[in-house]
């Protein structure tokens, strides 16, 4: 039953998002989600001296920091180069939300592998953690996100 809940209902949010024919909330979110996990990989391997949580030892504060940072960097660029449907005040919230909950996404797989103990949730994609590692922050993010740009910011803003 917690599968189903897990990954349907923010899929179906995902789709529900799919609908605005204005800005592509979901194309934003994803360019979000790798910006963050790519920056903080690399700022991590670069300058990653302190662990971030004994449940996925590799990842560090350093690169989780960095990747925040440009998370709502590249928000704030992406609003200022291609999207006028969102303000400043959605591109930070937005990209700092991405930017915190996609790496609590991926802690939180963690979690759910070390539980059953598996180190991959599927072997589909060799070296990747599985399937569901694509889609870990993705999961996490697509209710903020729903939530955040179907209601909240209007009060906002």
């Amino acid at each position: 039953m917690f599968g189903i809940v897990y990954i349907t209902i923010p899929m179906m949010l995902l789709n529900l998002l799919l609908k605005d024919p204005g800005f592509n909330v979901v194309l934003y979110t994803i360019i979000l989600i790798w910006v963050t996990d790519t920056f903080a990989y690399f700022g991590g391997k670069a300058m990653g001296k302190n662990k971030l949580s004994d449940i996925s030892p590799n990842k560090t504060i350093e690169g989780a920091v960095i990747g925040l940072i440009m998370a709502i960097a590249v928000s704030f660029a992406y609003k200022y180069f291609f999207v006028s449907e969102i303000t400043t005040v959605d591109a930070l919230i937005m990209g700092f939300g991405i930017g915190i909950l996609g790496q609590v996404g991926d802690l939180f797989e963690s979690i759910l592998k070390r539980y059953v103990d598996e180190k991959d949730s599927s072997g589909l994609i060799p070296g990747h953690g599985g399937v569901l590692d694509r889609f870990d922050s993705l999961i996490f993010i697509s209710p903020f996100i729903y939530i955040y740009y179907t209601y909240i910011r209007y009060f906002i803003n």
